[in-house]
């Protein structure tokens, strides 16, 4: 397995992740449906944006330029479907991981850009 611990000391950088947790039915608005989310939590990544290969072979279209791969190093943690992260002000909701942690130190991630007017809270 290759050691990237020098390269992601040098680029990563801090953004801010939030877990997605059971969600609940808000009464107060008429029982809709409200996504659960914790607390936003620092984590150390790099954040690219998709190549023209990670689209080309998309199987559904459902990735744009906006969209963006993440890099996490094992020492982070991982992050898993539905969980949502913030970069630079924009939200992202994480819908893919490529297993490279097989031959690799640290886990990668596909995230589709939030909507505008869509909450990233």
């Amino acid at each position: 397995m290759m050691d990237y611990d020098s390269l992601f000391a040098e680029i990563q950088f801090e953004i801010e992740v939030k877990r997605k947790v059971d969600g609940y039915y808000d009464y107060a608005q008429g029982g809709k449906w409200v996504e659960g989310y914790g607390e936003p939590e620092p984590l150390y990544a790099i954040v690219t944006p998709l190549s023209n290969e990670d689209k080309k072979f998309d199987e559904n279209g459902t990735y744009t330029f906006q969209d963006k791969k993440v890099y996490v190093h094992e020492s982070e943690g991982v992050l898993h479907e539905g969980d949502k992260i913030i970069y630079r002000n924009k939200g992202y909701s994480v819908l893919d991981q490529i297993p490279y942690d097989e031959y690799s130190d640290f886990n990668v991630y596909f995230c589709k850009r939030i909507k505008q007017g869509e909450s990233h809270d």
